[in-house]
């Protein structure tokens, strides 16, 4: 499966309403940590930590086999990972 989605311009005005919004999502949770994807999910999952006052931990996935953008998906492959204390 190919993946070409378009990219949008978001503002940190608008970043901020859809981080607000996934809070209050997941407020009620009990949630004991939040678990970062890097590449993209960083800047939200860290928002997310914070404001829940949790702990945040990095994993690396290998996105697709090759690892080049818009190529084909494989099974996903944990390349390592990094604990963040407070």
């Amino acid at each position: 499966m190919k993946t070409n989605y378009p990219i949008e311009k978001l503002s940190w005005k608008g970043y901020d309403v859809l981080a607000k919004n996934v809070l209050k999502q997941v407020e009620m949770l009990s949630i004991d940590c939040v678990l970062l994807v890097l590449r993209g999910g960083t800047i939200l999952g860290l928002t997310l930590a914070n404001n829940l006052d949790v702990p945040s931990y990095y994993i690396k996935i290998r996105r697709s086999s090759s690892n080049e953008v818009n190529s084909d998906f494989s099974d996903p492959e944990m390349l390592g990972q990094i604990e963040i204390k407070k």
